[in-house]
């Protein structure tokens, strides 16, 4: 009995060191918490404002637009910032990105609208302590002026299923066509998803009513012009392709004359800037051009759509910068 009795005591007493040891650990633990929380809280707060401002600026906003200060709030300060927003952006677009940004981050994001549609003020914190406040405002003379650019694809396969769902995205380019049946098909499905038609001149066209052959009379030169004229009414530009032998030939004052009659506008392809068949990485060349844009550009690129498709994450970045995209024929005008 005395054995068994002295086996209960040795299992009370380890059970209780045990019980004493967790008690200690989670006491420790609270206190090295409490201790380190200013440190751990300012480091969490040095990284909570860059991201926000990492965030604010991804929209092209100028410096002069941000201004910072240090506020107090229950014996602890905070950065503030009054942030002006131009004219052809929304507080909404600016807040969607702030929330996603920081979706898996374990703060709180409280944002109230002070004036409909106007004033709107956002506060990140953790357990009621501010990480930042920021108030957001429209200056109604304020733009984002980064510039213009355009795009014209000239490879699209109409009847296939994912140029065609390219063609009825939002996405803003034109299309550039060889006068052909097949293509006459698809004008009013082009037009229909509102991309506009730019019709290309040269001595390729294979399809008979439509071709332009420099050994063709002057009357049948005309008689092919008149009919991708009519077939092609709905074109936003003529383009003639300015390394092609018709081009070069003394056909090409026909060409020029029959549309100058109609009052058509005619456009050379070398007023594009191409990214096809480019000896330089295209996507390189791309993004060199955007380099060198300001806000007097005005420049339209020629590309095949997987280039395109491929560009299409940049180009969503640039337009969220301020760089408008247009369609050709608004920089054409």
């Amino acid at each position: 009995m005395s054995f068994l009795k002295s086996k209960q005591q040795l299992l009370f007493l380890l059970f209780g060191l045990a019980v004493i040891l967790i008690v200690a650990n989670i006491l420790l633990k609270y206190f090295l918490e409490r201790n380190s929380f200013p440190e751990k809280f300012e480091s969490q707060s040095n990284y909570v404002n860059e991201k926000f401002l990492n965030t604010v600026r991804s929209f092209g906003l100028e410096e002069e637009w941000i201004k910072k200060s240090t506020q107090a709030d229950m014996g602890s300060e905070f950065t503030a910032y009054k942030i002006l927003v131009p004219a052809d952006l929304t507080i909404p677009e600016i807040l969607k990105d702030i929330f996603t940004i920081f979706r898996k981050d374990s703060i709180d994001i409280n944002s109230v609208e002070k004036k409909a549609g106007g004033k709107s003020i956002l506060t990140l914190s953790l357990n009621k302590r501010f990480f930042l406040r920021a108030e957001f405002d429209y200056s109604k003379q304020l733009f984002r002026n980064k510039g213009e650019i355009a795009f014209i694809l000239d490879d699209a396969e109409i009847d296939n299923i994912e140029d065609s769902l390219l063609i009825e995205s939002s996405e803003k380019f034109s299309l550039l066509l060889t006068p052909s049946d097949d293509n006459l098909k698809f004008l009013h499905y082009i037009k229909e998803n509102r991309k506009e038609i730019f019709v290309l001149l040269n001595d390729d066209i294979s399809e008979q009513k439509y071709r332009l052959n420099i050994s063709y009379s002057d009357d049948r030169i005309k008689k092919a012009l008149k009919s991708i004229i009519a077939d092609y009414e709905s074109a936003s530009f003529f383009v003639f392709d300015d390394v092609s032998d018709l081009y070069k030939s003394a056909k090409a004052d026909i060409v020029r004359q029959g549309l100058q009659k109609r009052s058509i506008s005619l456009h050379s392809l070398s007023e594009f800037r191409n990214l096809i068949d480019d000896e330089n990485s295209t996507e390189e060349k791309f993004s060199q051009e955007m380099k060198s844009l300001n806000s007097e550009s005005k420049k339209i690129f020629l590309l095949d759509k997987d280039l395109y498709q491929k560009l299409l994450p940049e180009i969503i970045l640039l337009k969220k910068t301020g760089v408008k995209v247009k369609s050709p024929a608004l920089l054409l005008n």
